[in-house]
């Protein structure tokens, strides 16, 4: 076995090992032990797994070295990896890759016996050392190195294309003189005569398949097969019979021939063609199948199967057969094109199409290449003729695709399953025959003819006879032609033949030419339609009527009036009448972008930014739209080869305008064309453009050149000069006219950007933001200063003229586009890619983890603008410096000097008639745009031969945008289309374009300069933080306005820039909880959604984050945020409608206990929480309309800490400045109880320098209302020269309860149990050395400090700030003088204990919150309840307590037993946990319990509550040690509740029984999910179980008010409060917790933990404590995403009870049923079940009715669902529906319960 095999099995023994522990532990975690069986197959499977792994280990021994070798033990994986990269395993791979070379070698056959016999010798040698290896002869491939070279190099030779090429001649060199190859043997195979046999080991070439074979051969849905007839008769034919054949016409053809039918090949249009240069390169299976992989293999193989099959191929014929998208098709075709495996061809003006190149038949005769893709090996016998370079055989091509792609899509369309085709494809004709494979006897049958002469005639006819025969019968019969007129020549010809099989059908003719169908008898015009039935459904027609969506002629005047952009109910909503701020900033209102349709507008708002003079804005808006629909593409390269548009690096070239004139002609296309025209024929960007005539009479003819001769005169000139003098006007206008003194100029220019890009980009690198480490490795190693890029910027740097030969063959090899130009717009971003791709994957190999990464979104924006920069920079400093260097005139540059003069007079004339046109109010608006390219085009042109046209214009092209923030620009200059997937309509680059637009007049444009110079004013003083735009006017103002100082700007930029950053990083924080505060609000709806509208929105903004990071524009970052949170305000009001109905009903409703100023009262509070669009407090204000209001109650009487600090001054200044004992400060003069406490307490203080001693501390502890004495005190030794006392106060004895006055535990209950420090400070401290001692003192335990001296209280309130940052949990508090004085003076012995913790702890950190049901609550916090707590706690109260999780039933039983256990009666109460116990279990646990609290005085073991019963019953009727009452409380016992049914309850008798020793002696509670006796009424009942006269109580969320103490009093000690104004953060908070006591535990305990964080929660120190809640600091809470996820999950867990989840499948299919059909009216019971039923969801479907009401009943006890009526619900909040997941996630968890 070799290593794979190995691995496979050992795996395979390991999933059997794993399975069968898992099966053990099952058995073990059950209590039970595994039997001897399985112990005996475990033994097995671990014994067998061994030995697989002894078997890898000894594999591996045989086949690593010693230094290879693992250590014992290691892994498998481990094992495999060493392997697999050993030496033995490369030295076997190289031995099987020389053997497969041999083999092939060996089996080389040839048919010319001399050449066989030449090789033979060779042949030999080589099956001798083939035959060495295979027996294993062959330790090491160097000794055999030279022997196998021969024989690889002659395979080589095999495969290679072009033998005659200079490496194929270095080839034959190396056989000849390096292997001893003779001659014979090389020209042998430079004569290809050498060859492999096929599989079936024949010698022969591959025999073309038969008809037959052919006709069955499948291929997807459809089988087509296509011979292609060609011209060149078999060699080894005899000529004379060949002659003979030729000249016997038949009479088809003579009947064609004297009809004369042939056409002239210019009648069927412009041919051009584009052919890779590629098609020369080798080819062989291996580099066929490589060049593949290199893109989507799977388009790519039916791209090959579909052009074998039908010869010509499109993207549209791609979007019919495979359902291929336009983008990927397009895109595929072309990549195949530039690898040289297919040709282009484009007809004009008819279209274009695909076909096969050489290069793919030739690799297609491979084997393995064919097998590859998936078709028929050729032969080199069988190869096709290629398409003519003729418009007539490219005529037969389209027209038999146009037919082929009809006949095709209604197939599909049909939903035929299966379809047969076959086609004879001639050069100028074709014959094709298809038919629905499942009936095959109704034939479809096209034939096309385009005749330049008649050769072709018989063989047409014969290949239509032959399809006939085929055919059983006819069903439509299509003749296609050139023109209505040859088609129906050859329909009358065909007709003459009469073929029985076509009588009494309809025929059909098709022109090319017309683009149209007709009936022949009738020769009208007949639909498509009317042929293939299935396409008139789908609309297809030949013309289209297009509804006029824009009216009226904007006129647009020279006088700078504000362009008319479509606004209201054409495209954007009025906005102000200021266009742009002129000196100031000004705000301009936020417009709402309507909907643009995207395909049939985009014209005629072109239109109107062109005739506005908006040349940046049509350009940047056409590319927008063709970057979401690739149709537009078409019309966007028009625009910007028309503009010059820098974003598309335009090319000039005839070849690559040809395909830019419009299929269907109208005046403004071609109008834009012409602009292209003046274009291509001026400039001079290619080094020969060959095709230049050929685009000239393409155009010559068009409306706009005979209407203006001047302008016709204009491009002959052009072309003239362009054809004559091989080079553009462009080379020598005198724009380009620069003295040396000004070329040297504008080198140094280049060399300062140079230097700066140097400086940033290279040496001193900026601080990247990306996390990426590949991206930023990429960085490093392409800005190398020792690199490529790094050397040659140097070298502009330093103006090193001898390097730059070789800065111009770099940047040709690696930038420029072949056979061009060192320019700008000749820079090729494929080859620029790839460029930077070899980076990454250098980058990516170096990375420790090979993770799979792609560079895309803005790291890629950032390496191409950073990368481009550069080469721009070498390419503008290289053209220089030749300019600098050749002086001289050439042929061109007289001639140019020659035409000069009358050249620019003949565009002065055009533009005059131009510009008088476009002043006609009469001429349609397309028609003045056309004008307008073709205006715009020749004014540059004029401008660049006056010389006043500036080089740096079209860089510059886009930077009128800056004028506004509507659009940003790159570093290029270029506009910034990046979305990061946001779908915002006011987001989208076109929107923005045109509210740009908008904004700007022409005499914004006019005065540029001073508005960009406003515009950086704007950014550098008010605040507009755009500071990458803000460096791209700097950089253009220091181009084109000298006189501006722009170091000045430079230097506020650096200023400025990094607060701008970190102001744009708090606002990003501050966004975050924005938006967490408006999902908390119910503003954003998931309603319907597929994915969570917050989590995305948070994605898209830390995509823009990142990208403004990256580009500096932090400005317009906050628009991006700013948007965002205006859409969530604008589509939440879709959410009012509801809550709106449910107010006014409330209004009309009458409630019971509840007065109509009450009334008024809630009504008034619902509308101000619309009004704020707070629909969680509208919608809980709501729910709760028919309880009793109680929200107006004030929970907190008390505000001692209020009360401090208002007249804080007054305590401070009498104990600030004294340096006397306190207790002198204070009067002794006492008149009542409580001043004569006051001064007690005031002699209790520390005596001013003395110790305190115990006795002191005793008595002040005392005044401050701790219960201790001497013995309760304990004196530590000192910490540093700190008195140090650790103190425990003293418990309530006798079983008396406690009473906490305050929630502070540290200070009460838990002062009692664990204690707290006392530390005493004399002197004066500050802030930070009060600090320095707590540290000193440590985190161990809660401290005291009792200060001897004052703070003032900015002072106190910076301790209170960094108490909470830089202190641990233990809470520190400061008892000062100050705080002395206030004691003192307001003392009261029954208050004074909570007013210290009042006024102390708000300046510490302490957590009184316990949210974790496992954690002990301090009494302190256990607030509400108090009913329940009565029922729970009463010999005559409840026995059943039920209710969902995170409600506090823990808690109460936990409260019950702290209360009644040990009181001052005697009495206990025992708890006990038995979650996941059965009846007989729990029974052993509860007697061990008893045992072990001591109510019983033996140890029981039992699983029989009778017996427990007993023992229980015994202990309560012996006096000695008598308990009064017990109380059993039975925690978590819903499993024991389902296993007490099956013994009939009898548990319960059990316990019952005890009772009846008397009346309040025994009691017991049991505490579980649900309400048992509801469920188990019916078998209760059944079973007379006293189950059913048991008492019941449900746990349900709190009351408001219960909620409010729970909340406000802990928070109001710690210096929290509500201020009155914003008291509706209260309800928005408790209804976020739905009332759990649990959850609005979680919720404040965050509340305060946020105030750690280093910006405070956002309070000022200066003003807190008090620390009014705000929304800023519910905004922190909610913006961590940890504490969102906590909310949620214990929400569901509420929802899990237990393994069946019915709470949690109701709410689930809730959901489902919101987001399928909204939420209005609410969901029945019913309807839950039918949902359930439809999910099959058999656990609802199956469910007892009642039992389900029941279910949502308790929902409603829980506070989930509410009731709409009678019998429906709906979610009490949003948030919970919310909190159930997007629409996808909710199915998916559907899933999980359907039963299939």
């Amino acid at each position: 076995m070799n290593i794979d095999e190995l691995f496979v099995e050992f795996n395979k023994s390991a999933n059997e090992s794993k399975e069968s522990l898992k099966r053990m532990l099952e058995v073990v975690s059950s209590g039970r032990v595994p039997s001897k069986e399985d112990r005996n197959k475990l033994d097995n499977v671990i014994d067998a797994l061994c030995k697989k792994y002894d078997s890898i280990c000894v594999f591996a021994e045989e086949r690593l070295s010693e230094d290879e070798m693992l250590e014992d033990g290691s892994s498998v994986t481990d094992y495999y990896e060493a392997i697999k990269n050993s030496r033995f395993t490369a030295f076997h791979n190289q031995i099987n890759e020389i053997k497969e070379v041999l083999a092939k070698f060996v089996s080389v056959q040839s048919l010319v016996l001399n050449l066989e016999s030449a090789l033979e010798p060779f042949k030999k040698n080589a099956e001798s050392l083939l035959k060495k290896i295979e027996s294993g002869g062959v330790a090491d491939i160097a000794d055999v190195a030279e022997e196998i070279g021969g024989p690889q190099l002659f395979v080589r030779a095999m495969e290679y294309m072009d033998l005659n090429s200079d490496e194929g001649n270095e080839i034959l060199d190396s056989l000849e003189e390096n292997y001893g190859y003779p001659s014979r043997v090389t020209r042998g195979l430079s004569s290809k005569s050498y060859f492999l046999p096929n599989e079936e080991g024949s010698a022969q070439p591959c025999d073309q398949v038969s008809a037959a074979e052919k006709e069955s051969d499948k291929f997807d849905v459809s089988i087509t097969t296509t011979e292609i007839v060609k011209k060149e008769e078999d060699k080894a034919e005899n000529v004379n019979n060949s002659e003979n054949v030729d000249n016997q016409k038949s009479a088809f053809r003579q009947s064609i021939e004297n009809a004369g039918f042939a056409f002239e090949d210019s009648e069927f249009g412009i041919l051009s063609s584009e052919i890779s240069t590629a098609e020369t390169k080798k080819i062989s299976a291996s580099v066929f199948s490589n060049d593949l992989r290199k893109g989507n293999v799977k388009v790519f193989k039916s791209i090959i199967q579909q052009v074998c099959s039908s010869t010509v191929i499109s993207p549209e014929l791609l979007a019919i057969r495979y359902n291929m998208p336009q983008n990927i098709a397009v895109g595929s075709l072309d990549f195949l094109q530039r690898k040289g495996y297919l040709r282009k061809y484009k007809l004009m003006p008819v279209g274009e199409f695909y076909c096969s190149s050489p290069r793919l038949e030739r690799s297609l005769t491979y084997k393995d290449a064919s097998k590859f893709v998936g078709v028929r090996q050729l032969s080199a016998d069988s190869l096709g003729e290629l398409v003519e370079d003729n418009a007539s055989c490219a005529a037969a091509r389209l027209t038999f695709l146009k037919l082929y792609m009809n006949s095709t899509k209604n197939y599909v369309e049909s939903g035929v399953k299966q379809h047969t085709s076959s086609s004879v494809t001639m050069t100028e004709a074709f014959v094709f025959r298809s038919f629905d494979t499942s009936n095959p006897d109704y034939s479809e049958i096209l034939i096309g003819a385009f005749w330049t002469n008649y050769d072709e005639c018989d063989e047409f006819i014969e290949a239509f006879e032959k399809k006939l025969e085929d055919a059983v019968k006819v069903q439509r019969f299509v003749i296609a032609s050139e023109t209505k007129e040859s088609a129906e020549l050859l329909a009358d010809e065909i007709k003459k033949c009469a073929y029985e099989k076509l009588s009494g059908i309809t025929w059909f003719i098709y022109s090319l030419k017309n683009d149209a169908y007709y009936q022949y008898d009738t020769e009208i015009v007949t639909e498509i339609g009317n042929i293939w039935p299935v396409l008139s459904e789908k609309g297809i027609s030949n013309d289209i009527d297009k509804e006029e969506l824009l009216s009226g002629d904007i006129q647009k005047k020279d006088d700078g009036q504000e362009i008319d952009i479509p606004k209201t109910d054409e495209l954007i909503v009025e906005k102000e009448e200021n266009p742009i701020p002129a000196v100031k900033k000004e705000t301009v209102a936020p417009v709402n972008i309507a909907e643009i349709p995207q395909t049939d507008d985009i014209e005629a708002i072109l239109c109107k930014l062109i005739n506005g003079r908006k040349h940046y804005c049509a350009t940047a808006y056409a590319k927008a739209r063709s970057i979401k629909d690739n149709l537009l593409s078409d019309i966007y390269d028009k625009v910007a080869y028309a503009l010059n548009d820098p974003m598309r690096h335009c090319v000039y070239s005839a070849d690559r305008v040809f395909d830019l004139i419009p299929t269907n002609h109208n005046e403004f296309s071609d109008d834009l064309v012409v602009a292209i025209g003046i274009r291509t024929f001026f400039y001079n960007q290619v080094s020969y453009d060959y095709n230049i005539k050929a685009f000239y009479n393409a155009i010559k003819e068009y409306k706009v050149l005979n209407e203006y001769p001047s302008l016709s005169n204009v491009i002959y000139k052009l072309v003239e000069f362009k054809g004559n003098q091989k080079k553009g006007i462009d080379t020598y206008a005198d724009y380009r006219e620069k003295s040396v003194a000004q070329l040297e100029d504008e080198l140094k220019k280049i060399q300062r950007e140079a230097k700066i890009y140097y400086d940033n980009s290279i040496v001193g690198k900026k601080q990247e933001n990306a996390s990426q480490k590949r991206f930023l490795e990429t960085k490093k190693m392409l800005l190398n200063p020792n690199g490529d890029i790094g050397q040659y910027i140097r070298a502009v740097v330093e103006d090193d003229r001898d390097v730059q030969p070789l800065i111009v063959e770099f940047l040709q090899e690696k930038f420029i586009r072949e056979d061009s130009t060192i320019s700008e717009e000749n820079i090729d971003t494929n080859m620029l890619w790839n460029f930077i791709v070899k980076y990454w994957d250098e980058a990516g190999a170096k990375m420790v983890y090979r993770r799979r990464e792609d560079l895309m979104s803005h790291l890629r924006s950032n390496i191409i603008s950073v990368t481009t920069k550069a080469i721009q920079i070498m390419i503008r400093w290289c053209i220089l410096v030749d300019k600098v260097g050749n002086q001289t005139e050439d042929a061109g540059a007289i001639e140019y000097k020659k035409i000069r003069k009358t050249l620019l007079n003949e565009i002065t004339d055009s533009l005059t008639a131009i510009e008088a046109a476009e002043k006609k109010a009469n001429k349609p608006e397309t028609e003045l745009a056309g004008l307008e390219v073709i205006r715009y085009a020749l004014d540059e042109v004029k401008r660049c031969i006056e010389g006043t046209y500036g080089e740096y214009e079209r860089r510059y092209f886009y930077i009128p945008f800056l004028m506004t923030d509507d659009i940003l620009l790159d570093d290029t200059f270029c506009p910034d289309f990046a979305v990061h997937s946001s779908e915002m309509a006011e987001l989208q680059p076109e929107n923005r374009i045109l509210e740009h637009a908008h904004k700007t007049s022409q005499h914004c444009e006019d005065r540029l300069l001073e508005i960009l110079k406003d515009r950086l004013s704007e950014i550098l003083e008010d605040n507009g933080d755009d500071y990458g735009t803000a460096r791209l006017i700097v950089e253009y103002l220091a181009e084109t306005a000298l006189s501006i100082d722009t170091e000045m700007y430079r230097r506020n930029i650096s200023l400025g820039e990094e607060y701008a950053k970190e102001t744009a990083y708090l606002r990003k924080e501050q966004f975050i909880g924005d938006l967490e505060l408006a999902q908390s609000y119910g503003q954003i709806d998931n309603v319907n959604s597929t994915e969570d509208k917050k989590e995305k929105i948070l994605q898209i903004v830390n995509e823009w984050y990142e990208s403004c990071v990256d580009s500096a524009n932090y400005g317009f970052f906050k628009r991006i945020m700013d948007s965002y949170l205006e859409e969530i305000r604008r589509e939440s009001k879709t959410r009012e409608k509801d809550l709106v109905e449910q107010l006014d009903a409330l209004k009309l409703t009458t409630i019971k206990g509840i007065s109509s100023e009450a009334k008024e009262k809630k009504i008034s509070r619902i509308q101000a929480a619309l009004a704020q669009q707070n629909y969680t407090v509208a919608e809980d204000l709501l729910a709760r309309a028919d309880q009793s209001d109680d929200d107006h109650m004030d929970v907190v009487e008390e505000d001692f800490l209020g009360d401090f600090l208002d007249d804080y001054n007054d305590y401070y200044k009498i104990v600030a400045k004294s340096q006397v004992s306190f207790a002198t400060l204070v009067s002794g003069h006492t008149r009542n109880k409580q001043e004569r406490g006051g001064r007690r307490l005031a002699d209790n203080w520390l005596p001013g320098g003395s110790k305190l001693g115990i006795t002191r501390l005793v008595g002040l502890l005392t005044g401050f209302g701790f219960k201790v004495d001497s013995n309760s005190v304990q004196e530590l030794n000192p910490i540093g020269k700190f008195e140090n006392f650790f103190v425990r106060t003293l418990a309530a004895k006798d079983g008396k309860r406690e009473n906490y006055t305050h929630p502070i535990a540290a200070f009460g209950s838990g002062a009692s149990r664990e204690g707290f420090r006392v530390v005493c400070l004399n002197g004066k401290y500050d802030t930070v050395g009060l600090i320095a001692v707590m540290k000193e003192i440590g985190n161990a335990k809660h401290t005291m400090i009792l200060l001897d001296s004052a703070l003032d209280k900015p002072e106190r309130r910076i301790l209170a700030r960094k108490s909470k940052s830089e202190l641990g949990d233990k809470l520190f508090v400061v008892v000062d003088r100050a705080v002395m004085m206030y004691m003192v003076k307001n003392y009261d012995e029954t208050k004074v204990n909570r007013m210290l913790m009042a006024l102390i702890t708000p300046f510490g950190y302490y957590q009184p919150y316990v949210w974790e049901s496992s954690n002990v609550m301090p009494p302190e916090i256990f607030m509400g309840r108090k009913h329940e707590l009565e029922r729970i706690e009463s010999s005559t109260g409840v026995n059943i307590v039920y209710g969902g999780r995170q409600l506090g039933k823990s808690a109460l039983l936990k409260q019950a037993k702290a209360d009644i256990d040990r009181d001052e009666n005697g009495d206990r109460a025992v708890l006990v946990d038995i979650k996941g116990l059965n009846c007989q279990d729990a029974a052993k646990k509860i007697g061990h319990a008893l045992y072990d609290e001591g109510v019983l005085t033996e140890d029981i073991t039992t699983t029989d509550w009778d017996e427990l019963s007993r023992a229980i019953r015994k202990r309560l009727q012996t006096d000695k040690h008598r308990i009064p009452y017990l109380l059993l409380l039975i925690d978590e016992a819903d499993t024991f509740i389902e296993s007490c049914e099956a013994s009939n309850y009898r548990p319960f008798d059990s316990l019952k029984e005890i009772q009846s020793i008397g009346v309040g002696r025994f009691k017991f509670v049991i505490a579980g999910l649900r309400n048992i006796v509801r469920f188990k009424r019916e078998a209760a009942l059944g079973n007379n179980s006293v189950l059913t006269h048991l008492d019941s109580m449900t746990v349900k969320p709190f009351h408001s008010i219960e909620a409010r103490e729970l909340m406000e009093i802990p928070l109001h000690y710690m210096g929290l409060k509500f201020p009155k104004e914003n008291e509706s953060l209260i309800t928005l908070i408790l209804a976020s917790t739905n009332y759990f006591p649990g959850l609005i535990q979680m919720y404040c305990a965050k509340l305060l933990s946020a105030m750690r964080s280093k910006d405070y929660a956002g309070y000022d120190e200066a003003d807190t404590p008090v620390y009014e809640i705000s929304e800023e600091h519910i905004k922190k809470v909610l913006a961590d995403p940890e504490f969102m996820e906590q909310i949620r999950e214990k929400f569901i867990i509420t929802l899990k009870l237990d393994e069946d989840n019915y709470y949690y499948l109701i709410a689930l299919i809730m959901a489902y049923l919101y987001h399928t059909n909204g939420y209005n009216d609410g969901y029945s019971a019913e309807d839950i079940k039918n949902a359930g039923k439809n999910l099959d969801i058999a656990k609802i479907a199956k469910l007892n009715d009642d039992k389900l009401s029941v279910f949502m009943e308790e929902l409603k006890e829980l506070n989930v669902l509410r009731s709409t009526d009678d019998t429906r619900y709906l979610f009490t909040r949003f948030t919970f529906f919310q909190m159930m997941g997007t629409s996808s996630e909710v199915d998916a968890k559907l899933i999980e319960y359907m039963e299939y």
